[in-house]
């Protein structure tokens, strides 16, 4: 029997399992403000087996990493995989005031 699955990346797929033995995302992505597209991989990944803490400590971290420079890449990442409560995180990021320059 195959089951199967959408495209994930090996990265984030090494951390969903890494985080399922050990309840744990290596320090290394926390620390990593390039990792915001990971993270959201993982969150995919994370909604797609229902691991919901998973989820939330993503949100958690994508929403202390995410910038002016990366939240475009994360957006098109979350949409393309319909994840609709990360899409409004990071919106609600991009329509902050103080990210507009007068």
């Amino acid at each position: 029997v195959q089951l199967p699955f959408p495209k994930m990346s090996p990265g984030a797929f090494k951390i969903v399992l890494r985080f399922i033995y050990t309840d744990r995302i290596p320090h290394s992505v926390r620390e990593d403000e390039n990792s915001i597209v990971l993270l959201t991989d993982v969150y995919s990944i994370a909604a797609l087996f229902q691991l919901s803490r998973l989820e939330k400590i993503c949100i958690t971290y994508i929403q202390s990493y995410i910038s002016i420079e990366n939240a475009l890449s994360a957006l098109k990442v979350a949409k393309s995989r319909n994840l609709t409560e990360l899409v409004c995180v990071i919106e609600s990021f991009i329509i902050r005031d103080q990210n507009f320059k007068a």
